[in-house]
């Protein structure tokens, strides 16, 4: 709610004083108090990045881990936005990896949390949770009609300055200031005074209601000596007064924008009519600009305006053009509030799953708690949230594809084929890869001409399972997959895709394949699609730097692997940082630096993500194998090799690990067997022309 105060009060100098004296600031009043006012005004004075973190309904942990993630995006903090929003753990993951990443850059921020009183008991915890772990250089603002009890609790901490109603109330003083500051001429001091004091005894120092009465300079009525208005009666009577010499029709106009939440000039004119929101401002409305450009009514101004509802098809245009203006989770949340439930799954169903995944895992959540049980009635908008979380929760991925699963068993179709063509991504990336190529020809069963995302899914994940079989022939078919799928995906717009089927292609086929220079122009095709300082890029990097190392540009392939780590540091994203070390060490291995091998090799295992647990795991094993084999470390090579068959066993991925056995006992062990056991390997998974010159060793 937009306060009053002049730029030079003393009240609110000495508000943002008591503020800044502490590191952490609680302010709680009723609408209207000028507690957002405050907080920006200590932002300004301390001069430093502010988050705010902008709570709204249906606010639980997930929402308000999302509106953190809103809020580092607006301020520039992008890399930092990706980190929280893909953290481990969920929304207590989020506020660790939040402060632990503040702390490691010594970055001085401001926290303001907005609107504590839509906060349910684990947005509030989460909030608490974040005051105690905020490391010491930033300091925190936490504003609200009402603080929770786990926020409520804090006030007694020594570091804690607890601003009420009574702190921002303003005085005869304040107001006579005000009217001071903002007179044109000088103003007669006992008139000044008078007007003053029975401003305070009609609004009660209410800022919103001093705000609208000293702008207009409104004489107010007598009063019963029982006291002041109540709050919404004094905001009634002004607005009455306010709009007098306004026409019914401008009247009406002003009403329905005070029935949407967010306005632009686009927004105005469809509910009100062109020139709408230029009438609103020049009538006196105290239309409030939010850092990312909406403006907004405060809200008991608009509980004070707002005429009929609108109707159903009225408010789907609206919350299209908020989710079209980058304001998805203010539409969302209005459109729960009106209960138009049919309205917020058809605008779901319009919006590209790229803006649901930018919203994050935890804005998916927070669509399935307000779409409910009506969830299994859409299984599009279900398949749509499934590829949205699919790179940062794969937990909340499963459990969508499984209702979606349920939904679409009895009615095939379409719908049908787009479930199994997801499924059958996640069997492939598990290693199931029969079950992975199975899916993926039910989902290429009966598709359309028309299906073209389903058909390019479907291919993708069938070239994937074919690489996991990683024989000659296997490699041949997923070349033709994964060239249809990037084919299809770039038709359809869908670019990081395509740079994902191109690795793929690259890095799987061509490399493993002995084709270096047909994978080098792949691998760079698909990072030319990728933005700058991204962790997909920084993966993509990893992959990248091998392939350099193989055609013997080994320079290159350290820069691309430094570039990667750099990235993974900067994002605190220990899969990247894995994989970039992991890359390092094949480097160095090829350079012949024992040392330098095993201190990148430990640097791997020090940031081992859930990847090692995963197929890919085994991979690494079998990789650090070969290097220290080729650096002449037996007593190495052969602790890697127990360590590739433990996970290659579990994994039930018994191929794996032939080569590695091979050059082991090649180099160390029995001649004759480890001749006996590369004949065995022909048309095997994993002997392919890639590992040509191990086998012939």
């Amino acid at each position: 709610m937009t306060a009053v105060a002049s730029s030079s009060g003393v009240s609110r100098r000495a508000l943002v004083a008591r503020l800044r004296a502490h590191r952490i600031g609680l302010v709680e009043a009723p609408g209207g108090f000028g507690k957002t006012t405050l907080a920006n005004a200590l932002a300004e004075d301390a001069e430093i990045t502010t988050v705010r973190i902008a709570v709204e309904d249906a606010a639980g942990a997930d929402a308000v881990v999302a509106a953190c993630v809103r809020g580092l995006r607006q301020v520039g903090l992008v890399d930092l936005a990706e980190t929280v929003a893909s953290a481990e753990g969920g929304a207590d993951g989020a506020v660790e990896v939040l402060t632990e990443a503040l702390r490691s850059r010594g970055l001085p921020v401001l926290v303001h949390v907005d609107e504590t009183q839509k906060l349910d008991a684990a947005g509030a915890a989460w909030v608490g949770h974040l005051l105690e772990r905020l490391p010491g250089e930033c300091s925190a603002v936490v504003t609200g009609r009402h603080l929770p009890g786990p926020l409520a609790a804090h006030r007694g901490r020594p570091d804690v300055a607890w601003i009420g109603v009574d702190d921002l109330r303003f005085s005869a003083a304040d107001i006579s200031q005000l009217i001071d500051s903002r007179s044109i001429s000088t103003p007669d001091p006992t008139e000044t005074v008078a007007w003053s004091t029975d401003l305070v005894r009609l609004t009660g120092g209410w800022p919103a209601a001093v705000a609208l009465m000293a702008a207009h300079r409104l004489a107010a009525p007598d009063e019963p000596a029982s006291g002041p208005r109540s709050l919404r009666a004094v905001m009634t009577y002004l607005l009455a007064d306010l709009l007098a010499g306004r026409s019914a029709a401008e009247r009406h106009d002003i009403g329905r924008l005070a029935a949407v939440p967010l306005l632009s000039a686009e927004v105005a004119e469809v509910v009100a009519g062109a020139g709408s929101l230029a009438r609103a401002e020049a009538a006196g409305l105290p239309l409030v600009r939010r850092a990312d450009g909406w403006l907004r009514l405060p809200d008991p101004i608009r509980e004070a305006l707002a005429g009929p509802p609108l109707g159903a098809a009225l408010v789907l245009d609206v919350a299209r053009l908020y989710a079209g203006g980058d304001a998805l989770q203010a539409a969302v949340v209005w459109l729960h509030g009106l209960g138009a439930h049919d309205e917020l799954v058809e605008l779901l169903g319009e919006r590209p799953w790229a803006q649901l995944e930018t919203a994050g895992p935890s804005f998916g959540r927070v669509v399935l708690s307000l779409v409910g049980e009506r969830a299994v009635q859409h299984p599009a908008l279900l398949v749509k949230i499934a590829v949205a979380v699919e790179a940062k929760d794969r937990s909340l991925r499963r459990a969508v594809l499984e209702l979606a699963a349920q939904a679409t068993a009895s009615i095939g179709g379409a719908l049908r084929r787009s479930v199994l063509a997801e499924q059958a991504r996640d069997a492939s990336r598990s290693g199931d890869y029969e079950s992975g190529t199975r899916l993926a020809l039910a989902a290429l069963d009966g598709v359309t001409p028309g299906e073209i995302m389903t058909r390019a899914r479907a291919l993708y994940a069938k070239g994937m399972a074919d690489t996991l079989r990683c024989t000659e022939r296997s490699l041949l078919d997923a070349g033709d997959a994964l060239e249809q799928a990037a084919l299809l995906f770039e038709l359809i717009g869908e670019h990081r895709w395509t740079s994902e089927a191109l690795a793929r292609l690259g890095f799987a086929v061509s490399f493993h394949g002995g084709r270096v220079a047909h994978a080098l122009d792949q691998m760079e095709r698909a990072l030319a699609l990728l933005p700058a300082a991204d962790a997909e890029r920084a993966i993509l990097l990893t992959y990248h730097m091998d392939v350099q190392d193989c055609a013997g540009l080994v320079d290159a392939a350290e820069a691309s692997g430094r570039e990667a780590l750099a990235t993974g540091l900067r994002l605190a994203d220990e899969t990247v940082i894995g994989y970039a070390c992991w890359g390092l060490a094949l480097v160095a291995s090829h350079r012949g630096d024992h040392a330098d091998t095993l201190r990148w090799l430990g640097e791997t295992e020090r940031h081992a993500g859930r990847w090692m647990d995963e197929p890919i795991g085994a991979e690494y094993a079998v990789g650090a194998v070969d290097m220290l084999a080729s650096l002449g470390d037996e007593t190495g090579a052969r602790r890697y090799l127990d360590l590739a068959h433990e996970r290659a066993e579990h994994h039930r991925m018994p191929d794996v690990i032939g080569p590695a056995v091979g050059r082991v006992e090649a180099m160390y062990g029995d001649a004759e067997a480890a001749d006996a056991l590369v004949l065995a390997l022909e048309d095997r998974p994993f002997a392919v022309s890639r590992n040509r010159g191990m086998r012939s060793l």
